[in-house]
């Protein structure tokens, strides 16, 4: 999928909103998480008070708060076409009014000519004992002028920001090499005189020094980053509505936020008993299986709840034969269309995606033609379907579709999205000349720093065939280091159930073949969201601490942060999974401190092809990074299930078992066995432990093991040890796909099954009801719907795959859940009676009338 504003929308029940990026935040499962009550929605952006502290700013862009459909009675919000915001853009308002929004342009604030700026020594009459120094930042933002006969008002955001400035690297190849810095000040607050400020505390010399250097050296090149948090409204085609509404929930949603959930294809044989609605009824999952067309106007879906899905039981749900056609098309506001009857064209399978054209049967005999009425009916609704594609914001294999089903407006216009945006401007030039702005600075002459702030390149070889490391040491803060990650890893989260940071989203785009007006292929589509985060071997890190340690240095680790960088992977082709390609990740979120935020789109073939490699392997790639001045450096990254970053051991200290000895009892915490690869010696306190049990051990999930020490020198005292070691998942793909998936797919392969009953029953008045049975539907659940009557007792109803078992080539992938529903009534006037609880089967199906 392509086009502008690539993220895909998840919809959930209670119209919650998440990009997939969103969901990498969640520890527990996505499908859990994806269920937020809208009531606890507030369109102002919050930021944690941890934000402006830690370097967690960068984090912040990674926690943007959960986000919803509104309904069109909400107030305002500036409307963005791309899913951004850029300062000093107008933005027209939401609901159509004469209002323009825009996000100000940030300046340094000057009064009266002077900087309000300002680094200052605390006074004598300031606490002895509280901050040696404070830093205030100023600035004031500047709005565009508004255009004539509109409104122009500023776009609510919180804004956070950092300073950014360059530091010399010393010690390698290049003299002139800079690596960047940053240092968090926090969130601008609202001044008196209208500009905007965040004073930083100061508690260290060495920390005013840095600043003092920032701020006035030229080769520093500060400057200030604010990543403007704020709240925008998006109509966008990329969703992906994860419930399937019944038709009393429609009736709600309609009445009471003015939103319709619309189809945008429907079979070219339309179910009759929807027909008597007035309405088409659309089988979402069952495209890949009969012609379907794509609709000029979006009709309104009408199905019924599936208390399976809706999580209520059989004789609770609300069933639509309660509702009269004239009370649902008065409640709905939706009339029976009244298009003139079209002779359908030849019907045509669709192509399923990686599979092999089949051959075409003969084509039947030439139709009559359609009367002058129904040519231009049709015009016309080609005419808008055409409009309607083209208008729209998504695109597969560079053409224009639709998803199947959408929430649109009354004006059958995308529905509004709140989103959250972080928008970045720099404020540059932020160096000021202590001898021309002096009245800036008020400090002591005898405390102005006289060291310039550098790092210093060094290199650790640790052996055993390991790569070195290259580690910098921070001449203002002796004991902080900063290195260069080994790779990037995909990191499980910190809480239970440990999964590891790799979502999967399952969507559908319907797009024109082009050999035909009015037919509709088909596109199965997987996104698939992760994050990588740096790596650096324990045993390698711990042997460089014993290092500094016998220099008489502690040491505090980070990743270095550099000027610039890219993220390549090799990805399976769209057009052939078995070729395997390199391509630059556009629109990944990549820094050495942070790790890499990204998501690429798959075909199921190419999803195969992605499982396999995360078994193994995994996906290779590579981050191409650079200090200021200096050469590229190549990082690799590998994503794999199988050597991931993160907790997957409980630990618990058991204490002596011996003279010398001491055992440590390690726990699985992960749904997969894990298997204890390699075990090195691990620091206790002042002593050395070595392991006494061999690698190759395996956990299985839940179970536990215990691993003995001999402990150097025999006498010292250990109160508990950390085992270094090497630990590989060998991944339950059965147990944990499910868990990253955040909706159910399917594949493009197709079984069929024989659905009948005895002709008998029909015209029979069933068990416990009132009236003759007329037919009997037979639901699935991936939305496939046999219709069996007295005219057509048997009907094969072809089912897809689910992509879980598909995958995993599973001998039950071929298992499906469905239900009956009786129909009664006259078979022109039939309406639906009693329904059976959702069941299981296989093979062949017979089926009987429900008993009321």
């Amino acid at each position: 999928m392509s086009g502008a504003g690539n993220d895909v929308y998840l919809i959930d029940r209670q119209l919650g909103v998440r990009t997939l990026r969103d969901t990498l935040n969640d520890d527990m499962s996505p499908l859990d998480a994806a269920r937020i009550d809208t009531a606890q929605f507030d369109p102002a952006i919050r930021v944690d008070p941890a934000d402006g502290v830690n370097n967690s700013m960068r984090s912040a862009r990674m926690r943007r708060r959960p986000t919803a459909v509104v309904a069109t009675s909400e107030p305002a919000l500036p409307l963005t076409t791309d899913g951004m915001l850029n300062p000093g853009t107008l933005y027209p308002a939401s609901d159509g009014s004469a209002v323009m929004f825009s996000l100000p342009t940030y300046q340094p604030l000057t009064i009266d000519g002077r900087h309000a700026t300002r680094l200052k020594w605390r006074r004598p009459e300031d606490d002895p004992n509280g901050p040696i120094a404070f830093l205030t930042v100023a600035l004031r933002g500047v709005l565009p002028a508004a255009p004539a006969g509109t409104t122009l008002r500023e776009i609510e955001h919180q804004a956070l920001a950092r300073l950014i400035h360059n530091v010399q690297v010393a010690g390698g190849t290049d003299p002139n090499a800079m690596t960047e810095m940053a240092i968090e000040l926090g969130v601008l607050a609202p001044r008196p005189d209208g500009g905007r400020d965040v004073m930083l505390s100061i508690h260290d010399k060495p920390v005013f020094d840095q600043l003092w250097q920032a701020l006035t050296d030229p080769k520093a090149q500060a400057r200030i980053e604010l990543r403007c948090l704020a709240a925008a409204g998006r109509r966008s085609w990329r969703q992906v509505v994860l419930h399937r509404y019944g038709v009393h929930e429609q009736a709600s949603l309609l009445v009471d936020k003015n939103l319709v959930v619309a189809q945008m294809v429907e079979p070219k044989k339309p179910d009759p008993a929807a027909l008597a609605l007035g309405m088409r009824r659309l089988a979402i999952e069952e495209t890949a299986i009969a012609p379907h067309v794509l609709v000029a106007q979006p009709q309104l879906l009408v199905t019924p709840p599936n208390p399976a899905l809706l999580g209520v039981a059989p004789e609770t749900a609300i069933r639509p034969a309660a509702l009269r056609q004239a009370d649902l098309v008065r409640r709905l506001r939706v009339r029976p269309p009244a298009a003139p009857q079209v002779t359908p064209a030849p019907a045509r399978p669709i192509r399923a995606i990686g599979r092999r054209p089949r051959p075409r049967p003969a084509p039947p005999a030439q139709p009559a033609p359609p009367s002058a009425a129904a040519r231009n009916w049709r015009r016309e609704w080609m005419r808008r379907r055409r409009r309607l594609l083209q208008q729209g914001d998504l695109t597969v294999k560079d053409k224009p579709g639709v998803p199947p089903v959408v929430i649109t407006d009354p004006k059958q216009q995308p529905a509004l999205m709140r989103i959250n945006v972080t928008a970045t401007q720099i404020v540059g030039a932020f160096t000021f000349d202590p001898q021309v702005n002096a009245y800036m600075f008020d400090v002591p002459g005898d405390l102005r720093p006289t060291v310039s702030h550098i790092l210093l390149r060094a290199e650790f070889d640790a052996g055993g065939g390991r790569a070195p490391v290259v580690y910098y040491q921070d001449s203002a803060f002796p004991d902080r280091y900063y290195y260069e990650p080994q790779e990037f890893r995909i990191p499980r989260a910190l809480t239970p159930p440990y999964l590891p940071q790799i979502r999967l989203a399952f969507f559908e785009v319907v797009s024109s073949d082009g050999e035909g007006d009015d037919d509709a292929t088909i596109n199965y589509r997987v996104r698939l969201a992760y994050r990588a985060v740096p790596h650096l071997d324990e045993f390698l890190l711990e042997q460089l601490r014993g290092k500094l340690r016998a220099n008489g240095r502690s040491a505090q680790f980070s990743t270095l942060m550099p000027g610039k960088a890219r993220l390549l992977l090799r990805l399976p082709s769209d057009a052939d999974a078995d070729r395997i390609a390199e391509a630059e990740q556009a629109d990944a979120d990549v820094t050495l401190d942070d790790g890499i935020v990204d998501e690429f789109e798959l075909s199921p073939a190419g999803l195969a092809a992605v499982v396999a490699m995360l078994q193994t392997g995994g996906i290779a790639g590579r981050v191409e990074a650079a200090l200021i001045g200096s050469d590229v450096t190549s990082i690799p990254v590998r994503l794999s299930l199988r050597e991931t970053s993160g907790p997957m051991l409980g630990r618990a200290f058991r204490g002596p078992v011996g003279d010398g000895k001491v055992r440590v009892a390690l726990q699985n915490r992960l749904e997969s066995t894990v298997t204890i690869a390699e075990l090195y010696r691990s620091p206790a306190g002042s002593a050395v432990a070595y392991p006494e049990a061999l690698p190759g051990q395996h956990i299985p999930p839940g179970g536990s093991i215990d691993l003995d020490y001999r402990i150097v020198p025999p006498d010292a005292d250990v109160v508990d040890l950390d085992p270094l070691l090497l630990a590989v998942v060998d991944a339950d793909l059965a147990a944990l796909l499910p868990r990253l998936m955040t909706n159910q797919g399917y594949s493009s392969d197709t079984f069929e099954v024989e659905v009948s009953t005895d002709p008998a029953y029909f015209g029979v008045v069933p068990p416990g009801g009132a009236e003759p049975l007329s037919g009997l539907r037979v639901e699935f659940e991936n939305d496939t719907t046999a219709t069996l009557d007295a005219a057509g007792p048997s009907e094969r109803a072809r089912l897809r795959i689910p992509i879980l078992g598909w995958l995993l080539k599973q001998p039950d992938a071929t298992r499906y859940r469905y239900r009956v529903v009786n129909r009664v009534g006259p078979a022109d006037a039939a309406r639906d009676g009693a329904a059976s609880p959702w069941m299981e089967g296989a093979g062949a199906l017979v089926v009987a009338p429900v008993e009321a």
